[in-house]
């Protein structure tokens, strides 16, 4: 796996043939404190990605030069806890579903809902944030008692993939033995969240 970056900027790179300002998109996640880096092309965006370490990829499925999912493999070939979102065309389902498969965060068509997309890049830089910097994590029970604490790489691969799933609107189901820390870990996805605010209700099904 290899290594997160050390810090997170708020950094969103958009990747796109057409200028970002035409859609919105650039002035909507400026305005919401976010720095913009665009790349016209898949080159371009490698070498961004290899300069500049930004905290998400936006990218379209379809380019001048590459693709989409080009840019997400490598992206991911350099970090695999980097969020990516691709757009794809109305009607693309094989991009979308070929984009899934890569593990891309979410896909989303065109047009684009602006307003909904810069809260889904708001929450796919925090949790990506927080994963980085979670180990080793901790999260407080409602008891007060300690929760996660570690260094274990695994333990770093399973908070990473609890941020990129914390970052979207998915259902998640923890399995495991009981005693096993599955609530403390669906604690963890909450705080990730953007519901973190809100409680966080446990339901002892069996009992």
């Amino acid at each position: 796996m290899s290594a997160a970056p050390p810090v997170i900027a708020p950094t969103v790179l958009l990747v796109s043939a057409i200028d970002p300002d035409d859609a919105g998109l650039r002035p909507a996640l400026v305005a919401a404190g976010i720095e913009v880096v665009v790349a016209k092309d898949a080159p371009h965006a490698i070498e961004v990605l290899r300069q500049k370490r930004p905290g998400l990829v936006v990218t379209d499925q379809t380019l001048p030069c590459g693709d989409g999912v080009g840019v997400l493999s490598v992206a991911r070939a350099m970090d695999d806890a980097l969020p990516v979102v691709v757009v794809v065309e109305p009607g693309d389902v094989q991009g979308a579903v070929a984009a899934m498969q890569r593990g891309a965060l979410e896909c989303v068509a065109k047009p684009l809902d602006v307003e909904a997309l810069v809260s889904v890049c708001e929450r796919a830089l925090d949790a990506y944030r927080l994963a980085s910097d979670a180990v080793p994590l901790t999260v407080e029970a409602d008891s007060g008692a300690s929760g996660i604490v570690g260094r274990d790489p695994q333990l770093a691969r399973v908070l990473r993939s609890l941020a990129r799933a914390a970052a979207t609107d998915a259902t998640v189901l923890l399995q495991g033995e009981s005693g096993t820390g599955k609530e403390l870990f669906a604690r963890a996805l909450h705080l990730f969240s953007a519901r973190a605010e809100r409680p966080f209700v446990a339901i002892n099904c069996a009992a």
